[in-house]
């Protein structure tokens, strides 16, 4: 049984907003503190200037404008040589678990 019947259902069964998140999902907007690379970490990286890198900073991911504080993840340079000129989804979210795994194994 349901607590919340009233609410509509995705095709896997789970409660959606009337926008298609999730119940309880954030503005897809807001940017939240995570500790595992994104897409969107990826997207905003190659976006950035050319000294910035991608870091992890007390324990999130953060793009930085230059290396200081924190553990470098990866440059604006290695990540464009990894997912090329014009990534896919498909790419980022390659190379975003690839980082990912990298924390990891560092044990961050």
């Amino acid at each position: 049984m349901s607590l919340r019947p009233d609410l509509p259902r995705s095709s896997s069964g789970f409660p959606v907003e009337s926008a298609g998140h999730p119940v309880g999902m954030d503005d897809v907007n807001e940017k939240r503190p995570h500790s595992t690379v994104t897409e969107d970490d990826l997207r905003e990286l190659l976006a950035a200037g050319p000294d910035s890198c991608l870091v992890l900073l007390e324990g999130h991911v953060e793009v930085a404008e230059v290396a200081g504080d924190g553990l470098t993840i990866a440059t604006r340079d290695e990540v464009a040589g990894r997912t090329g000129a014009k990534p896919d989804r498909t790419r980022l979210s390659e190379v975003a678990a690839e980082l990912s795994s990298e924390i990891r194994l560092q044990g961050a």
